[in-house]
């Protein structure tokens, strides 16, 4: 979660990104869209890299990110 705070803004662990998406606000947000976007990278302008987590850190996240974003 620590590599995700610096840009998306999720809620749940008082992050306030400014480059990436509002996680709180995308529709959709499930297990395996987050996992997708740790594996592969985002898209857009200020693309997130692919890879920054692996394994089941990035198994974790993604859970943890479906579970809360949007409460």
């Amino acid at each position: 979660i620590a590599n995700c705070k610096s840009c998306h803004t999720l809620a749940a662990v008082q992050a306030h990104g400014v480059t990436g998406p509002n996680l709180d606000e995308l529709g959709g947000v499930d297990k395996e869209r987050v996992l997708n976007a740790i594996e592969n990278g985002g898209t857009g302008q200020k693309r997130m890299p692919a890879g920054l987590l692996q394994g089941a850190d990035a198994e974790a996240v993604a859970a943890y990110v479906a579970r809360v974003a949007g409460q």
